[in-house]
């Protein structure tokens, strides 16, 4: 009998145990480590980074190394020699047009070219290029700043979108004790108004109004589990936590201060906080620099070298080592006639993100101060919805006496548990609203 009992129980305790309960902080901390978005956006930003260090490099000499070797079926250079009698020279040049003695020199064809072996290490340093080399580096450091701007909006997005979620669940949470408190006062009455129809105090159609009832809250219970199911698998997708259809949202709904609690202080600077500012003030930043580089484009370069080279021809086995230094200058010419116009290109495109910045900036506090009256609309439902509760529940008590003192009908007891279980609903309902409404204004303000 002992053993019996403790199974049961220690089933019922690893089930409690087993069971997830997570905070607002916890799903988002880690959505932010574990969703996909945001993971890609890190990587985005890790590659801008090694861009970043690649291009440093130009600031140190360019070396080059080519080698190169060559067989040819047919030596690429033949001299010829046609032989005969050479004088021989006894040193008098008296003698030299009378010589009595000749050498013979036989006919001849020497190659060259047929095989050789080519070496040459180039280094050059650039000296003066306009500051592109500068320029250049400034701007792989902006990407890098821009892509870390670009993460921060994707991470509030996901943050923010997360909180919706999470609110959204913790409301069917709610929802599912109201369902619970109307299913029990269900089964006391159901217990009510069958002994009395059994003792013939009532007709059979209380009956059956009831157990339409019970059916109709039944669907209702079943239509809210699904929902809640498929919130929790969007939930478990965007924060990257396991799917687990017992888990448990431990934030209440009931916990929220005023909307002045929350407001930014008169004067209070927010739009530079914002990264979709500082995205646009980097985009300004970015095309000043462009327009600086192509106006580098006009100006002359002048760059210093080193070269060594090697060239053996191997059937000769000759080959020598050789050294020189260089120094070039490239000056534009032509170009100039239509550079201006170039230039003049992207000065107005400076313009336009300037335009931009100032269009966005007015978007966006329009977008804060849309978001407060959002926040205060959604406190004064969940002040009138208390209103309503307030009500409700006088009215539900009121006819629960009546009903106990038989003066009025079944259906009126039924019906006001129905008005307060609407009224509980959209209580919770629209303090959830307003928990989504407290996020969105305090990351639209910069907070």
């Amino acid at each position: 009998m002992k053993s019996i009992i403790v199974i049961p129980l220690l089933l019922v305790s690893l089930s409690v145990f087993s069971q997830q309960h997570i905070s607002l902080e916890e799903a988002r901390r880690a959505a932010a480590e574990t969703n996909m978005k945001l993971i890609n956006s890190r990587l985005e930003t890790e590659s801008a980074m090694e861009v970043a260090a690649s291009v440093k490099n130009n600031y140190y000499p360019s070396v080059s190394l080519d080698v190169g070797l060559m067989h040819a079926i047919n030596p690429l250079l033949e001299i010829s020699s046609p032989g005969g009698n050479l004088p021989v020279y006894d040193g008098n040049p008296a003698n030299l047009g009378s010589a009595s003695e000749f050498a013979y020199i036989p006919a001849s064809t020497t190659g060259l070219l047929q095989k050789l072996g080519a070496a040459s290490l180039s280094v050059t340093q650039p000296i003066y290029v306009g500051g592109k080399i500068k320029m250049g580096d400034e701007l792989s450091q902006m990407g890098v700043d821009v892509r870390r701007k670009q993460e921060v909006l994707f991470k509030n997005d996901v943050l923010l979108e997360t909180t919706r979620q999470y609110w959204q669940i913790v409301s069917l949470q709610e929802k599912e004790k109201t369902i619970e408190k109307y299913e029990a006062l269900l089964d006391r009455l159901s217990i009510q108004v069958n002994d009395a129809y059994k003792a013939g105090l009532i007709i059979q159609n209380d009956v059956y109004k009831l157990e339409l009832e019970q059916n109709e809250l039944a669907l209702n219970k079943s239509k809210l589990a699904n929902g809640k199911r498929l919130a929790l698998l969007q939930f478990a997708n965007t924060t990257g936590i396991p799917f687990d259809s017992s888990m448990h949202l431990i934030e209440s709904v009931d916990e929220y201060e005023s909307p002045e609690y929350y407001k930014l202080m008169d004067g209070e600077g927010y739009l530079d906080r914002l990264s979709e500012v500082q995205l646009l003030e980097k985009s300004i930043q970015i095309q000043q620099l462009q327009t600086k580089l192509k106006e580098a484009d006009y100006l002359p370069t002048v760059a210093f070298g080193l070269n060594a080279f090697y060239l053996s021809q191997f059937e000769e086995n000759t080959g020598g080592l050789n050294l020189f230094g260089f120094l070039s200058a490239s000056v534009p010419i032509s170009s100039h006639w239509s550079g201006k116009h170039d230039v003049r290109e992207m000065v107005i495109k400076e313009e336009i993100a300037r335009n931009n910045l100032e269009d966005t900036k007015k978007l966006l506090q329009l977008r804060s101060e849309k978001s407060w009256v959002d926040l205060v609309e959604a406190y004064k439902q969940v002040l009138i919805i208390e209103d309503r509760i307030i009500a409700a529940n006088e009215n539900l008590r009121v006819n629960q006496s009546s009903y106990d003192s038989s003066v009025v009908t079944l259906s009126d007891l039924l019906e006001a548990k129905a008005l307060q279980t609407q009224a509980l609903d959209d209580l919770i309902e629209a303090k959830a609203k307003y928990k989504v409404a407290i996020a969105a204004y305090l990351q639209y303000t910069g907070k």
